[in-house]
């Protein structure tokens, strides 16, 4: 049965893919035909723009979405043909092949890597991903944000992209909590401080749950957040399927415990010193042509 659903996952992706090319190709050719017949209107920056946007929402799986937009975008629009700017087909068959092959290698890196859409620190093209699986109750996940986190983000300024992912294990439902609190301040944009909260608050937040909702909201009201908006979100538990599918994205690359780390889809694990980190991070960066200063 295994082998089956592979197979059908692999179909599916062939499927999927093959949908892709035969939309931008269709796209190509409707373009290149008026091009050729000499329309005028258009900018070069506008189609540019115009094919990577939409190439991009392709390669994200949303094809009805590409169809209906560039339906309405190549009937209002025509392609310049001559002069400064313009396109011929060659140039415009070259900038959709482009567009293709950035956005399915991003599709590719973040699903290799594990990134998904969670809070991160860093560049978003940044030629490192680190992607931490963790507990706000466990232990040596504690270890790892007061020992090594502030290091690893200040000598890799700009050259790391940090991503945080949920793994609630040891701190049983309470890490579901916390992680949840963590979740709806996210949505006001203070992840980060409130993930701080948690980490430097750890001997708090082992509580009953009772107790464990008023400290959380009291964070929230420490952060200035809108408080009634944070509460509704974590009494809703809207993310709590969130937060048990980052358990299982981590379970699939084998986390079995917290803290657990992939560097550019290179497993980690544990609360490991600075060094075990640098040394992958200098390696990655090293295949790029990447050599910073020993300084750091």
């Amino acid at each position: 049965m295994e082998n089956e659903n592979q197979e059908v996952a692999r179909l599916s992706k062939d499927v999927i893919n093959t949908m892709i090319v035969g939309v931008v190709f269709m796209i190509a050719g409707i373009l290149v035909g008026l091009v050729i017949a000499g329309n005028q209107g258009v900018s070069a920056t506008q189609v540019r723009t115009i094919v990577q946007e939409e190439v991009s929402r392709a390669v994200a799986g949303e094809l009805e979405t590409v169809v209906n937009t560039l339906t309405e975008q190549i009937a209002n629009v025509s392609i310049a043909s001559a002069g400064d700017g313009s396109f011929d087909a060659e140039v415009l068959q070259g900038l959709i092949d482009t567009a293709l092959t950035d956005s399915m290698e991003r599709r590719d890196r973040e699903q290799n890597y594990k990134m998904d859409d969670d809070p991160y620190l860093g560049p978003e093209d940044a030629p490192v991903v680190v992607v931490e699986f963790s507990d706000f109750l466990c232990g040596f996940c504690g270890r790892h944000f007061q020992q090594t986190l502030t290091p690893l983000l200040e000598n890799y300024d700009g050259y790391i992209r940090y991503v945080y992912r949920d793994f609630p294990g040891v701190g049983g439902q309470n890490a579901v909590q916390s992680a949840l609190a963590a979740e709806c301040a996210d949505d006001q944009g203070k992840f980060w401080e409130y993930h701080n909260l948690l980490f430097n608050n750890q001997d708090q937040i082992g509580v009953d749950l009772t107790e464990l909702r008023t400290l959380l909201i009291d964070f929230a009201e420490e952060l200035q957040l809108d408080v009634d908006e944070f509460t509704t979100c974590y009494d809703s538990n809207q993310y709590v399927t969130e937060i048990l599918l980052d358990r299982s994205d981590g379970e699939s690359v084998g986390m079995r415990g917290t803290p657990g780390f992939l560097i550019n889809g290179r497993f980690l694990s544990g609360a490991q010193p600075y060094e075990a980190f640098a040394a992958l991070i200098d390696d990655e960066l090293a295949k790029r042509g990447i050599v910073l200063d020993e300084e750091s």
